[in-house]
């Protein structure tokens, strides 16, 4: 019985070193230790939720020439902290109706792309090209223009299908000064 537990002790201690995102950033987002910052290749933003520190993230989806695959040019899918960090493409409705995105190229700008939450349709984000081929979203945030870091939804778990959204937050820096600027918006 004493080995048994001291393996299942082992193992459990093994599993929270694992899922441990102690080494990485804090989160833009938050201040729960618990919360990360992703540092998948590509990064343009990121969406986390107050239910758990899994994260959706939003990157450049490249070609292996380092090209932008212009047909989807932005992968979404989960960093998945509660299991050890790992990838994990989001599933159907989580696509469809939640975190995955619409992009349409921009008129204005050639190579950059007007990304809409599915989610949250009335929010355009530019994904910008910059100089040096990088990538990043620009928003209005609190009324000045900002690149945006990253989105958190505070949720609150219903008893039925669906967990109800209470406001989301959108994070940025200001493209004045680089500055951390915030503003809560209602679902």
């Amino acid at each position: 019985m004493t080995l048994f537990r001291d393996f299942a002790l082992t193992g459990l201690a093994l599993l929270a070193f694992a899922a441990s995102p102690a080494a990485a950033e804090p989160s833009f987002c938050s201040d729960d230790p618990r919360y990360p910052t992703p540092d998948d290749p590509n990064l343009v933003f990121y969406l986390q939720r107050s239910l758990d520190p899994n994260t959706v993230v939003y990157a450049v989806n490249r070609r292996p020439d380092g090209a932008v695959e212009t047909g989807n040019p932005v992968q979404v899918y989960w960093r998945r902290y509660q299991e050890g960090g790992q990838r994990k493409e989001l599933d159907f409705l989580q696509r469809n109706l939640a975190f995955g995105v619409k992009l349409v190229p921009s008129k204005e700008s050639p190579g950059d792309y007007i990304a809409t939450l599915n989610a949250y349709p009335n929010i355009p984000v530019l994904i910008d090209e910059t100089d040096d081929g990088n990538f990043r979203a620009l928003m209005r945030i609190a009324g000045q223009p900002a690149q945006l870091v990253c989105v958190y939804v505070e949720m609150r778990q219903q008893l039925g299908f669906l967990p109800q959204v209470i406001h989301i937050d959108f994070y940025g820096r200001s493209l004045d000064n680089g500055e951390k600027v915030a503003e809560r918006r209602p679902p």
